[in-house]
């Protein structure tokens, strides 16, 4: 089956390849190909009339930003992988708090609505530290978040990581797709 476009597509394509490609010729592989020959850079696609690259994409290295030396003390290291950075921490209560902090920061207003939740005797999240808990507690057993929130890190790993992954829920993510949790 024959593949037809405008000439003047071709042209407007062609004319508007980067320097540094200097041949166009067919190729057996990709079709109609603009490079130096023989390495194809990009290809004509006939369907949308434009040029598309042939090479894939260069991977994009993620920022690593590491929170150990903030840690009180380093237990079980965590990491943490959204689609901008790679964040490390040094136990699970680290990993809670600057991860909701880091939710809160990309998408405001996630903890007000994880405020309104709340577990048998406690909230993970609360406005003031009274909140947090239905019986007093000590200040040691919450954190101030950047945002003026408290959350609640009195937690255990596996509750620390379950308030997260709420948090993440609330804000649209999807946890282990976008906001990825890793022991490290």
């Amino acid at each position: 089956m024959a593949a037809v476009a405008q000439l003047k597509s071709l042209v407007e394509n062609f004319s508007s390849v980067p320097l540094g490609a200097q041949h166009v010729w067919l190729d057996d592989r990709h079709g109609l190909v603009v490079g130096d020959y023989p390495t194809p850079q990009m290809r004509f696609d006939f369907a949308s009339e434009a040029l598309v690259s042939v090479a894939p994409a260069p991977p994009t290295e993620k920022r690593v930003i590491s929170f150990l030396a903030q840690a009180r003390r380093v237990g079980q290291k965590y990491e943490l992988e959204t689609e901008e950075a790679i964040y490390k921490f040094g136990s699970a209560t680290q990993l809670l708090i600057e991860g909701l902090n880091i939710i809160e920061e990309n998408f405001p207003g996630t903890l007000e609505k994880f405020s309104m939740r709340k577990g048998r005797s406690k909230r993970a999240v609360a406005r003031t530290r009274a909140e947090i808990c239905d019986y007093p507690h000590p200040d040691s057993h919450s954190a101030e978040l950047k945002s003026g929130y408290f959350a609640a890190t009195n937690n255990k790993d596996p509750e620390a990581r379950g308030f997260l992954r709420e948090a993440a829920e609330i804000a649209g993510l999807k946890w282990g797709k976008n906001f990825i949790v890793r022991r490290g």
